[in-house]
């Protein structure tokens, strides 16, 4: 009888951080910080979307 290979199940988790930055500049520094919950509420966003009904953004 020929035994069998068996391949052990791993996880790998990894700890990321948020990937949306918000850039600005006052008087000539440039300041970079993390977009807030606020930032994704639909008044922010609506002027992107596409259709009102499907809240799809369209991109190229």
């Amino acid at each position: 009888m020929k035994k069998k290979e068996y391949i052990k199940p791993q996880m790998n988790v990894f700890k990321a951080d948020m990937q949306a930055l918000l850039a600005g500049s006052q008087t000539g520094t440039i300041q970079l910080g993390r977009a807030s919950e606020t930032d994704y509420t639909d008044e922010q966003v609506k002027t992107l979307w596409d259709r009102e009904e499907t809240k799809t953004i369209w991109a190229d």
